[in-house]
């Protein structure tokens, strides 16, 4: 391997790490919320635990769990942070942190195959269900300007709304059950 399409290859890996973080920095957000009890506490412990995830990207192996990974990362971060803050009030033992952490990591698991699994039923929607989807979700405008766009009535938008959202419902209901099957 030449030196060039090792250094491309090391950008990919890096490109595809800043997509990974970027797309979970949130789900790490809310569970430092979670583990910890307020918000301020929360944005202290995830700065550091993107330090400590940038600093350690060399160790992630493109292709395994991202999310593991920075959880235990974080959990870490947890830690370490409540031991510094030893001397203040805490609000959940160790044990409870550990137990929490574990609780939403099973839980990000979920989220995650529920992600998956509704995307995969979205792009399978009709073309005109899939465009009725994104206008009441883009969040841009309300169903009632939607229907006026659409030159629709009201009522009949929020009739194929509730019609798509069922059907999305069983669709993705019925993804996660083949995908419990072995």
């Amino acid at each position: 391997m030449n030196s060039h399409s090792h250094q491309d290859g090391l950008q990919d890996s890096e490109d595809e790490f800043a997509r990974l973080f970027a797309k979970h920095q949130r789900l790490l957000f809310g569970h430092l919320v979670t583990l910890l009890g307020n918000t301020s506490d929360a944005e202290e412990v995830l700065q550091e635990t993107c330090v400590v995830l940038l600093r350690e990207r060399a160790k992630f192996r493109p292709g395994s769990n991202f999310v593991s990974w920075a959880l235990v990362i974080a959990h870490n971060q947890v830690h370490r942070f409540r031991r510094s803050q030893k001397r203040q009030r805490q609000i959940f033992s160790s044990g409870m942190v550990d137990s929490l952490a574990s609780e939403c990591e099973e839980r990000c698991h979920e989220l995650d195959a529920r992600r998956d699994a509704l995307s995969h039923c979205i792009d399978q929607l009709a073309a005109s269900d899939r465009e009725l989807v994104d206008a009441a979700y883009a969040g841009e405008e309300s169903l009632k300007d939607v229907a006026e766009r659409l030159g629709r009535p009201s009522n009949t938008v929020y009739k194929a709304l509730h019609r798509v959202r069922r059907a999305l419902l069983e669709c993705v209901q019925r993804n996660l059950r083949a995908k419990e099957r072995p």
